[in-house]
């Protein structure tokens, strides 16, 4: 059987897998910054007799998979970028470059689908159709996805199905997660800037205080989420940085303001930007301020498609266990540029288990994260076989 022949090469090229992960997580690159990491993706690639397309929108990778007759185009996406986080971990595979870190596992990302293409060139006579190995730079930020669409990834062979992951420490090292319907949030940034008239701090009645206001305006805030919103529809309203004032004695002139909006349904998104706009105007109006806002919708709200979901989860249950296969999970508040993969193509997001609770890792985006390296292994037979599934 197509399972326990993945299981089979799966287990075989662990050990490289484990040292692929590690050199790239010892040479971490920010976004579009990723040219030793696209180098060994595309060396790899080229060694499993892919063709390989390099240098996509400045940094990415695509490797394609031809298999030996027709069928639909499977897309399978790994994102490369490090963070701007110095590592804290002393293992002899830690960040070499200062400042830098691979933070949020996407070495792990990276070298399992790497795995997943070396199993699939193996296996490319049962494959009727075609396989995009799709390796994104900078999802942190500014988002490489819609640059790598703009470059025509998804055309010639058109893709029919796409495929992403991210790993997860609160799901077991050996185990995935996956559900149908929302599985990250809509994430909207903002910077808003408050004007208004500075002076004396003995003299307030002079002035039109800008921190004040501000202060005014984040306090109504908090009333959006609860008091405006369906408690069972999760929003998140974050003001995480304000800047104002020049020292303790004088008004504050300007306010600014940095936060983010975090939906997972449309309409309430919507909402929740007029009832903004609403409380800012009113709030500045009432104290004679005015305002500026620059408001960004980040990335779209990742979902899954059912139909693929049920698929992926009967593929992932054939390979590793239907008891390593998590069903009921609660969406994540965190954004992902894969979602703009999915805006006209059926695609599932998933979770591929890190955790590890010997070890007692800790979560993304801290300078001491570090995963159960089992999850290479389990990423590269989940994607293969999903794939296989497909195009058999």
């Amino acid at each position: 059987m197509a399972s326990q022949e993945v299981v089979r090469l799966a287990d075989q090229i662990q050990p490289r897998l484990i040292e692929l992960r590690r050199r790239i997580h010892r040479h971490p690159e920010l976004g579009f910054q990723e040219f030793k990491t696209a180098a060994l993706v595309a060396e790899t690639l080229e060694g499993c007799g892919l063709e390989v397309t390099r240098n996509v929108a400045k940094t990415g990778v695509v490797g394609l998979l031809r298999g030996s007759g027709a069928g639909p185009t499977v897309a399978l996406r790994a994102d490369m970028d490090a963070l701007p986080i110095q590592e804290l971990n002393e293992t002899d595979y830690q960040s070499q470059q200062a400042g830098v870190m691979h933070a949020c596992g996407h070495d792990v990302h990276t070298a399992s689908l790497l795995g997943a293409a070396m199993i699939l060139a193996s296996l490319k006579e049962q494959i009727k159709g075609n396989v995009k190995f799709i390796f994104q730079p900078a999802e942190e930020g500014p988002g490489g996805a819609l640059p790598m669409i703009a470059a025509g990834v998804l055309e010639n062979p058109k893709v029919d199905y796409i495929f992403g992951a991210h790993v997860w420490h609160d799901v077991p090292a050996g185990s995935i997660a996956a559900q149908a319907g929302p599985i990250m949030a809509a994430p909207d940034n903002f910077t808003i800037t408050i004007n208004g008239r500075g002076g004396h701090g003995a003299q307030p009645h002079l002035c039109i205080d800008a921190l004040a206001v501000a202060v005014q305006f984040i306090s109504g805030l908090q009333q959006i989420v609860s008091r405006r919103t369906n408690p069972f529809d999760p929003v998140v309203l974050t003001i995480g940085q304000m800047t104002a004032g020049v020292r303790g004695n004088v008004i504050a002139e300007q306010a600014v303001l940095n936060g983010t909006l975090r939906t997972l349904n449309k309409t309430t998104q919507a909402n929740c930007q007029k009832w903004m706009q609403e409380l800012l105007a009113a709030t500045c109006s009432a104290f004679g301020a005015s305002y500026t806002l620059d408001y960004t919708d980040q990335y779209d709200l990742t979902a899954s498609d059912a139909t693929l979901t049920k698929q992926l989860i009967a593929s992932a249950a054939a390979v590793l266990g239907s008891d390593h296969v998590i069903t009921q999970l609660e969406p994540s508040m965190g954004g992902e540029d894969f979602s703009f993969f999915m805006r006209d193509i059926p695609g599932v997001y998933y979770r591929l288990g890190i955790g590890d609770n010997e070890k007692g890792l800790y979560p993304i985006h801290h300078n001491r994260f570090d995963v159960n390296e089992n999850a290479l292994a389990t990423g590269a037979k989940v994607m293969a076989q999903v794939t296989l599934d497909i195009l058999k």
